[in-house]
């Protein structure tokens, strides 16, 4: 309870300056424009509805970040942020030109809603990447599940350290013992036994046993050995508690395209995407792909230049690398880099992997690496060219991983739906920790994210694009 009343706290202290801020590039306008420094007609309703912004925004869940599903982003905020704001700065209009007489002019309120969105956002995301380093957005978490189903998600949870779930323990449950098995700064502790008749299990006591030995405030649920009634007194001990409580669907290896969820005489019913995407959908995203990459080539244009010159006089060979990558419907394309090798560093990959050159192998001591390839990955800025293949139609900026040709022939059975959609500058490979996700789990992330594409999902991988970026996991 502490740690939620940091959290609004900080979020509410957050959203005060953005809105003040928002306020005072108002003022800087009314006082370009030769007019009052104070705009009294704002400044009154300004400060009689400020508490209706927090009122709305504690509404829409802005402030209970610990109980929102743990991927919760800037993505999701930005809906909520701008119809609140759009709303309240409506009302300061209206309430304003209830309280005082004369004409009431657009741009002012124009102003203050396009600061206050802008803002707000930006001094939210500043909030939660504040909090999340001091630890305040950490939840222990204790796994349901036997060795197999809870190794899944631990493993996942050991990659994604980004969402704040920290290992605090393993619950594996038998016909006559449940065995506990804590997890202290990642290693495995000595395993508890709860003894107990066969057939008979006390929720609220188990519940409470592991949470004592573990310090968990969350509780995953990984396990399909367990029947709908111990789905439900688990529910109600974990409710009972304050227990955040999470239900992995379908099993831990489980990929299911999740459309929507619904209920049905209070059951929950998972409604899922059978179909792809639909085709206006596709032709907007090609739209954003081609108006993004083309500003972008004209922005980055300086840095492009000076890249290149440096990549060619650094050491001998030629500044774009140039590979047959696997592209949509079965076709290929010719994918562009910076060069970040040593002339001639393909012809070493296969004595690098020990033989074994049917997987793209990326080590972070690659001897073949320039040193100036080296920063060129550790920033992404190798990847830049790549906005001339977007611009040409051949990559999206978000998309599956594009695979070599060698490495795209292994690729079997389901996962080969990841090449209905252009390969992507960036995508859930790179946001989820690039070479840190083995070949398998690359293929499932693909997948995943072709079969249940929108988007919102795009923009929530490319705000994860800059954090990811910046935090430098899996760069090599």
């Amino acid at each position: 309870m502490r740690e939620s009343r940091r959290i609004f706290l900080a979020l509410a202290v957050c959203d005060l300056l953005a809105l003040c801020l928002a306020f005072g590039c108002e003022v800087l306008v009314n006082l370009f424009s030769d007019r009052d420094l104070i705009p009294v007609k704002q400044l009154v309703p300004f400060l009689i509805l400020l508490p209706a912004w927090f009122a709305a925004a504690q509404a829409a869940g802005l402030y209970a970040l610990p109980a929102r599903r743990v991927d919760f982003s800037l993505a999701d905020e930005i809906g909520p942020v701008f119809l609140i704001s759009t709303a309240w700065v409506w009302l300061i209009v209206l309430v304003g030109s209830a309280l005082f007489s004369g004409i009431t002019e657009i741009r002012a309120p124009a102003v203050l809603w396009i600061a206050a969105v802008v803002l707000v956002l930006l001094a939210r995301g500043i909030g939660r990447l504040l909090l999340r380093r001091s630890g305040a957005l950490d939840q222990r978490v204790l796994v349901f599940g036997e060795a197999e189903e809870a190794g899944l998600i631990l493993r996942r949870l050991d990659r994604q350290q980004s969402t704040g779930l920290v290992p605090a323990g393993v619950l594996s449950l038998g016909s006559g013992a449940d065995e506990l098995t804590p997890i202290h700064d990642g290693r495995e502790q000595e395993s508890i036994h709860f003894e107990r008749a066969a057939g008979e299990r006390d929720w609220m006591d188990l519940l409470d046993q592991a949470v004592s030995a573990t310090g968990a405030g969350r509780v995953i649920v990984a396990s399909r050995g367990l029947d709908s009634e111990a789905q439900l007194g688990l529910i109600d001990a974990a409710s009972a508690r304050g227990i955040a409580l999470d239900s992995v669907a379908g099993g831990p290896d489980t990929l299911i395209p999740v459309e929507s969820i619904y209920r049905l005489e209070g059951q929950p019913i998972v409604s899922l995407r059978l179909g792809r995407s639909n085709s206006v959908a596709l032709a907007i995203k090609r739209g954003l792909d081609v108006v993004s990459a083309l500003v972008l080539l004209l922005v980055a244009s300086p840095l492009l230049i000076a890249v290149g010159l440096a990549v060619r006089l650094g050491s001998p060979g030629p500044a774009i690398f140039r590979q047959l990558r696997e592209g949509s419907a079965e076709g290929h394309f010719e994918m562009l880099k910076f060069r970040t090798m040593s002339e001639g560093a393909e012809a070493g990959h296969r004595e690098l992997a020990g033989g074994n050159d049917r997987i793209l192998v990326k080590r972070s001591d690659d001897p073949r690496i320039t040193p100036l390839g080296r920063y060129l990955r550790r920033w992404s800025i190798d990847e830049l060219p790549q906005l001339w293949n977007v611009l040409r139609g051949e990559m999206s900026i978000v998309g599956p991983r594009p695979l070599p040709l060698d490495e795209a022939k292994l690729v079997k059975g389901r996962f080969y739906a990841r090449s209905e959609m252009r390969p992507g500058l960036t995508g859930p490979w790179q946001v989820y920790g690039r070479s840190d996700i083995p070949h398998e789990d690359m293929l499932r992330l693909d997948y995943a994210y072709v079969t249940s594409w929108s988007l919102r999902e795009d923009l929530r991988l490319l705000i994860g694009t800059v954090s990811a970026v910046f935090g430098g996991r899996g760069a090599r």
